[in-house]
């Protein structure tokens, strides 16, 4: 690995958690309706 500037790397790892992961944009859930309740409280306010 080679930078042209200053820079930082993070390297991490663990266990898997063995569950389903839904990623979508800025948000990362278990499921599909977990993603959309995310962008309803989202655009409520409620984050």
């Amino acid at each position: 690995m080679k930078a042209n500037k200053r820079s930082k790397v993070l390297v991490y790892s663990g266990k898997p958690i063995k569950e389903e992961i839904v990623a979508n944009r800025p948000f990362v859930m278990n499921s599909m309706d977990e993603i959309r309740q995310a962008y309803r409280d989202y655009h409520e306010g409620k984050f």
